[in-house]
């Protein structure tokens, strides 16, 4: 039986930006390839991750998107997301 393992950091960091930057769309078969070779995965494991995404993280989409409407300079990426969140 496999144990299932959580993404490092920084390859979370990559993906969740492609996530938010996008509009939380699926990123197409190049992108996928470039996604997969920053992250060491398989472009199989990027696609079922924003798959994941779209279910685990619409509302934090959304928080982004009010948050870079109404303070553009400040909120930019997911990490100055992260670093905004209250």
């Amino acid at each position: 039986r496999k144990t299932r393992k959580n993404y490092s950091k920084d390859t979370t960091r990559v993906l969740m930006d492609w996530y938010l930057l996008h509009d939380g769309e699926t990123p197409d078969s190049n992108n996928k390839e470039r996604l997969a070779s920053l992250t060491n995965k398989t472009p199989a494991q990027i696609s079922t991750w924003f798959q994941n995404a779209r279910r685990r993280h619409s509302d934090k989409l959304q928080q982004f998107k009010s948050l870079v409407a109404s303070h553009p300079t400040v909120v930019y990426d997911y990490a100055s997301f992260v670093a905004y969140e209250p």
